[in-house]
């Protein structure tokens, strides 16, 4: 560390203001300009996410509503390894009203100190400060740490030029992901679209049954029929029947691996816990198996592109696409539903990925799972979700159609795991001093970002 860094407490750089207990009468799940921030608006290792928004419809006061770049930290962790307890997020710029919650602390910057406000976004994603908060924190299920907790933990801080070097650095590589994201989320929807066109809205056949051009190749258009029919499902067009997730792909759970088996190295476990909200499953934060029962059970491997569900609990019905980035294969445990594709029909899964996407299609699958403190679904039920089942041909067209979105999604999400684990490495030895900026720069160059 070069003898320029000064050593301070976090109080003499900022100070940390409670948020503003907003009143439950007034959530809603309608959608809203203005959003509540949440404990839930932390992502694990930092930065913002949005995964369930928590709309507001009362009076706000002004005081309370965030601007965009504002740095926000999470001061409550219900989870039993506190993953974003003390996190930080930067406020988007969205379009949305972001409202300052309680149990959120707004970092107010005194100014006295010279400091780069993203310098100190990432100074409190570091694994020092993380250490100190978890090991000061109060409560037992429900964790909690406080303004003068995060005030009194201590660090050295470099100039403010090699701050905003260093925030350029770790910032350029937290844009590129969000770009990647971006991207994906455009992609997706897209595929979406395409799908909710074809099989929900019916296009084709309408304009057909209308004498319209479908705006369609012709080979594409001669599969739809130009007519609609009765079913229990409505209508629906001509040749078309009621069908079932069953029809296009087998589920299959996973296996039963023994809680002694685990260790701190070998083959990665797939568990509930990974599959996470945006529809990606995480292969990190895993519990591994020796070579020797990763052999035995060859046939629970997992690879990049598979679809799983959450078949138990509170998230039952969580689905995502895995991106298996790790030298060895991931293998899938007991609990989370793997979906093969029916190759008679397509050797793709974007048809039944398209049709969990689908409101009706998730809620079914929520609502014939049962017990009520733990919920359970079979394999079984997720094969009888019921779906309107096309023509064969039109199934396998639709897979090839968005197979270059899907996978340009994927190598875009390989991508992001990649720079996040570049950003993860250099953002301890930056902000500890142990790595100069102009060797992170060679290092990014070598890398190839």
């Amino acid at each position: 560390m070069a003898s320029d860094w000064k050593e301070v407490a976090l109080g003499e750089i900022f100070n940390v203001k409670h948020g503003f207990a907003f009143k439950g009468e007034f959530f809603t799940d309608e959608q809203q300009p203005t959003i509540l921030v949440t404990p839930g608006n932390f992502a694990i290792g930092g930065g913002f996410q949005n995964p369930k928004p928590k709309y507001y419809k009362g009076q706000i006061p002004k005081d309370y509503v965030l601007k965009p770049g504002q740095i926000i930290v999470t001061m409550t962790d219900l989870s039993k390894q506190a993953d974003t307890l003390g996190y930080t997020a930067i406020v988007p710029e969205d379009g949305n009203i972001w409202l300052h919650n309680q149990r959120i602390g707004l970092l107010e910057f005194k100014g006295s100190f010279p400091c780069d406000p993203i310098f100190i976004n990432y100074l409190l994603r570091s694994h020092r400060y993380r250490s100190w908060i978890i090991g000061s924190a109060s409560g037992t299920t429900v964790k909690h740490t406080s303004p003068s907790r995060i005030h009194s933990f201590r660090c050295s801080v470099p100039p403010l030029p090699e701050q905003r070097a260093i925030a350029h650095i770790l910032g350029s590589l937290d844009d590129k992901i969000e770009l990647n994201r971006q991207m994906n989320k455009t992609l997706e929807a897209t595929a979406r679209a395409i799908f909710k066109s074809w099989f929900v809205d019916f296009d084709p056949v309408r304009a057909k049954s209308e004498g319209r051009p479908t705006g369609l190749p012709d080979d594409i258009a001669a599969l739809f029929p130009d007519s609609f029919e009765d079913s229990e499902l409505g209508e629906i067009p001509k040749g078309w029947r009621k069908g079932s997730l069953g029809d296009v792909c087998f589920v299959k759970g996973g296996f039963a691996y023994k809680s002694k088996d685990f260790q701190d190295k070998g083959f990665p476990v797939i568990k509930i816990k990974n599959i996470n909200s945006d529809k990606t499953v995480d292969v990190y934060d895993v519990q591994f198996i020796p070579e020797e029962i990763a052999e035995a059970t060859k046939t629970f491997w997992l690879n990049t592109g598979d679809l799983l569900m959450a078949m138990t609990g509170a998230t039952v019905g969580k689905f995502g696409l895995i991106v298996n980035r790790e030298t060895k294969p991931c293998l899938l445990n007991q609990r989370v539903a793997k979906f093969y594709p029916i190759e008679s029909i397509s050797n793709k899964i974007w048809f039944a990925y398209c049709n969990l996407c689908q409101s009706q299609v998730l809620e079914h699958i929520i609502n014939v799972a049962h017990g009520s403190a733990q919920p359970n679904i079979s394999a079984k039920s997720i094969m009888e979700t019921p779906i309107i089942f096309p023509k064969e041909q039109l199934i396998k067209v639709f897979d090839n159609t968005v197979n270059s979105l899907f996978k340009k999604m994927l190598r875009n999400q390989s991508m992001c795991r990649t720079l996040a684990s570049l950003r993860d490495t250099l953002l301890p030895k930056l902000i500890s001093g142990k790595l100069r900026v102009p060797d992170a720069e060679k290092f990014l160059e070598e890398a190839g970002v």
